[in-house]
């Protein structure tokens, strides 16, 4: 037995090649792939190290035993989840990150497109393939200035970080709201915050990923609170840690993970955080309106309504998948 906790150990093997170790607790089961390429050991072993930071050291190797064998034929995945329930992948490249969401019922494969989604400031996100779309699964931060939630315009970019009502950038970056649900816009800022090869999606783009997550057409169409198809409980992220209580029906199914970064308002500054994640489609409605999708704490379904393009809200990109030749590689698929 282990204390809770960070625990090191320590492999001796005695012959090189590739080695699964799965390390099986309460909370579930993680399976590592370890690659030997200079065994020159006299037994197998697994070396207990202790709790924390123990850099190896000697101290700890006197104080702990032994538990030979590194694997046997019990060896296995077990991931510990119910049939039907969906599990959430996140799966690493270098700098990039994927979002893969399954129920699976046997052992398989997934084949992982990773894809560059990086900001000016070099800030990269997590991204998600919903259907034919390929989404940021994250809030947009990035943050080219900073205003307080007194000033804005509908035809000059305007950026806000909920909660700060200063001018720093830097200061704006250190708080916590920053650093959970990025950065609002309004609608000028929104349209061309996206990185490199991403882009703001439209109204009609919104309602195709609605509709993959099994909204009816004609429900698509209207404008309003939409409960077809549960969609803002698939998008939304689950748990109350962001989320406001109750977060009712989140299961973030699609691996959107939807965050509730609240709003800039005219009068009365930044409202709804926790509560509402609100989201700019470039599509314009009027002369001075813009659609706009948002999921609430208290259901599962998604919103629609035109809203005037002053008002600051959070961004997610979509993947511009039409791409030259001269973009290979910096926008790219990496597999």
């Amino acid at each position: 037995m282990v204390q809770a906790g960070k625990n090191e150990f320590a492999l001796s093997i005695i012959t090189a090649g590739i080695y699964s170790v799965t390390a099986i607790t309460k909370q579930g089961t993680i399976c590592y792939k370890v690659i030997c390429t200079d065994a020159s050991e006299s037994v197998n072993k697994i070396q207990y190290l202790g709790t924390g930071s123990s850099k190896h050291s000697h101290q700890n190797d006197q104080n702990n035993s032994f538990q030979p064998g590194l694997k046997t034929s019990q060896t296995g995945y077990t991931l510990g989840y119910a049939s039907g329930e969906i599990i959430l992948f996140k799966c690493y490249r270098g700098i990039y990150t994927t979002v893969v969401t399954d129920s699976p019922v046997e052992s398989k494969n997934y084949e992982v497109e990773f894809a560059a989604c990086t900001d000016p400031d070099g800030k990269n996100y997590s991204i998600v393939k919903i259907g034919e779309q390929t989404w940021m699964a994250e809030n947009l931060a990035y943050l080219r200035s900073v205003v307080p939630s007194s000033e804005g315009s509908d035809i000059t970019s305007y950026y806000y970080v909920y909660g700060y009502e200063g001018r720093s950038i830097i200061s704006a970056k250190a708080t916590a709201n920053f650093a959970s649900y990025g950065v609002l816009y309004n609608w000028v800022a929104a349209k061309y915050a996206c990185p490199s090869g991403w882009y703001l999606p439209s109204d009609e783009e919104w309602k195709t990923l609605e509709q993959v997550l099994d909204m009816s057409e004609s429900d698509a169409n209207t404008e309003g609170l939409r409960f077809s198809g549960a969609v803002g409980g698939k998008l939304k992220d689950i748990g109350t840690t962001q989320w406001a209580s109750p977060n009712a029906g989140a299961k973030n199914t699609a691996g959107f993970t939807a965050l509730p970064g609240g709003t800039r308002t005219f009068g009365d500054g930044f409202i709804d955080i926790g509560n509402y994640a609100n989201l700019w489609a470039s599509s314009e409605t009027g002369l001075t309106g813009a659609w706009v999708r948002g999921v609430s704490s208290d259901n599962d379904g998604i919103w629609r309504y035109p809203i005037d393009r002053r008002l600051g809200f959070s961004v997610r990109c979509l993947k511009d998948n039409v791409c030259t030749e001269a973009d290979t590689g910096r926008n790219g698929t990496l597999r």
